[in-house]
């Protein structure tokens, strides 16, 4: 599979957390296909030895890093690392996350609770400290925080999923307004429902197209936006309108 020559992305470098996970290997392998230079990060490098050499393969380049993401201090010099042999960094992805805990609030153990929190929000919120500032320098960027509807509706028995979700997705509401004036943008993107699985392929294949058109630069006006894979990027567009200031569309809520 070669690279896409008049992609937006290519030569771009994309950084995706935990791409280890079903939802990563997706999504590094087709914005590779796009034309990115995709940064692996990951826990544990014996995961992603396969995923690199398929990518390379394919004609596409990855190369891998290993950190944890609840690390703020690895983080930190996980990035500077990156930007000395990679270069700077034009997307990040922050796809680590954890289910956590499946019980009612008061019957979960409260270190796997709080370990949820911690990789799902903290985790995220680390490479964003990590990475904007470096983004702000250039006045250029995308962060995309990969979250899950569990976050916008109600779902009892993963409160901690659930929590951290909500949480993810309003940090990256205000993390939006925040970098407007250096004209970077933030996106909470929910991949879909359906299992990542064999046999939901041609579903697969159409949200790591949602994500790669959002990170085109065509749909930054939907910056701070909850964007789900079932949604028309073209028409929020058109509902946001102008100027793009408003946050009428920025709030946490569905897409519907």
């Amino acid at each position: 599979m070669a690279k896409q020559m008049d992609h937006p992305l290519r030569d771009r470098i994309v950084l995706i957390t935990d791409a280890g996970r079903a939802v990563g290997r997706v999504f590094a392998e087709h914005l590779a296909y796009s034309g990115a230079r995709i940064v692996l990060v990951v826990r544990s490098a014996d995961e992603l030895e396969e995923m690199v050499g398929v990518i390379e393969a394919g004609g596409g380049e990855a190369s891998c890093f290993v950190v944890d993401v609840t690390d703020a201090a690895a983080v930190e010099d996980l990035i500077s690392r990156v930007e000395r042999k990679k270069g700077p960094i034009d997307v990040l992805i922050n796809n680590a996350g954890t289910r956590g805990p499946k019980a009612n609030a008061w019957e979960c153990d409260w270190h796997e609770w709080w370990r949820a929190i911690e990789v799902n929000l903290g985790g995220a919120a680390a490479f964003c400290h990590a990475v904007i500032p470096r983004m702000v320098k250039r006045r250029r960027g995308r962060v995309v925080n990969m979250v899950s509807d569990a976050g916008v509706y109600s779902s009892p028995t993963v409160s901690a999923y659930s929590v951290s979700t909500a949480a993810l997705i309003k940090f990256s509401e205000n993390l939006a307004l925040e970098c407007q004036d250096f004209l970077l943008s933030v996106f909470a993107y929910h991949p879909g429902r359906l299992p990542f699985e064999p046999g939901s392929e041609a579903f697969q294949e159409e949200s790591a197209r949602q994500l790669a058109s959002l990170l085109s630069g065509a749909y930054d006006s939907l910056t701070g936006r909850y964007i789900t894979a079932y949604d028309d990027l073209d028409l929020l567009v058109a509902r946001v309108g102008r100027p793009v200031a408003t946050n009428d569309y920025r709030r946490l809520r569905a897409s519907a």
